[in-house]
């Protein structure tokens, strides 16, 4: 039904004695990450006056083609459902139709995968950049707040951080976690296929790691002013896998694609030190 409407509303924007416009038109509608697969069913015989010179349909069509020929469709969001959510921006989103709106504002404007495809690993990250923009705004009021009346101030040092997935914290301590179910509804989707994409970050084990991240947790619901200071793991921890020959490590791979979580202060940078001096060996050890 949704791929006739298409094809019926493209067969008609081609009526336009402008070729111009009728490409731009195309393109707006076909050219969504999802969309866009379900031009190939346009035979571009049918493009009316439109030349291959003068606008890239036809590159749209042979890249349409290639992305369902790879199963692009598979797993993701339905396109009839994506595309009723317009992309704008909602950085305080409270309504699951901004909610949602938001959600589909990152993922065709953060873009960090291929444009063809909002399956469930590129909902999470747009998910996750849609709460940030809620954590980042209180996180500098806060910050603001506290450089204004300059309070003693905890600095917590751990060689570990057990935290958890950081998605259903940061939407549940905002109270929105209700919201984000409904926007994500609104997508096809359900919060939980959602929730299931994150990694853990490999920050931690063990009781250790968990009473660093309690002490956290109990000094933001206090409202204290403090700071969590650790050591940024890229392989600090491994997989574990018991086989038939025994335990297996494998490494961990929370970060082989990135961390939405992660905020970048170029501003703020201190040297390290690292004192005493290095002896060499006369066998070159």
């Amino acid at each position: 039904m949704f791929m006739k409407a298409v094809n019926d509303y493209v067969n008609a924007l081609l009526d336009d004695p402008d070729p111009s416009h009728a490409a731009a038109a195309i393109i707006t509608v076909a050219g969504h990450p999802v969309t866009v697969a379900t031009v190939e069913l346009a035979d571009p015989a049918e493009f009316r006056g439109v030349e291959k010179t003068d606008c890239f349909i036809f590159q749209v069509l042979e890249m349409a083609a290639k992305v369902e020929a790879n199963g692009g469709g598979s797993g993701g969001v339905a396109p009839a459902v994506y595309t009723k959510v317009p992309a704008v921006a909602h950085p305080l989103a409270e309504k699951p139709e901004e909610i949602a709106s938001n959600i589909n504002y990152h993922a065709q404007f953060s873009p960090h995968f291929s444009p063809f495809k909002f399956e469930l690993e590129q909902a999470f990250y747009a998910t996750a950049e849609s709460a940030r923009d809620r954590l980042i705004t209180q996180w500098n009021e806060t910050y603001l707040h506290f450089h204004k009346v300059d309070p003693k101030q905890t600095y917590y040092l751990s060689m570990e951080y057990l935290q958890g997935r950081a998605l259903t914290n940061a939407i549940g301590n905002l109270k929105i976690q209700d919201a984000y179910a409904d926007a994500f509804r609104k997508l096809g989707l359900e919060l939980e296929e959602i929730t299931e994409q994150e990694k853990d970050a490999a920050l931690g084990n063990g009781g250790l790691g968990r009473l660093a991240s309690c002490f956290l947790d109990s000094m933001a619901t206090l409202n204290l002013p403090a700071w969590g200071y650790g050591l940024r793991y890229r392989y600090g921890l491994f997989k574990q896998r018991i086989t038939r020959e025994g335990q297996e490590e494998h490494a961990e791979d929370w970060l082989e694609k990135f961390s939405p979580w992660e905020v970048v202060r170029h501003d703020i940078v201190y040297p390290v030190r690292f004192f005493g001096h290095v002896e060499v060996n006369p066998n070159g050890s």
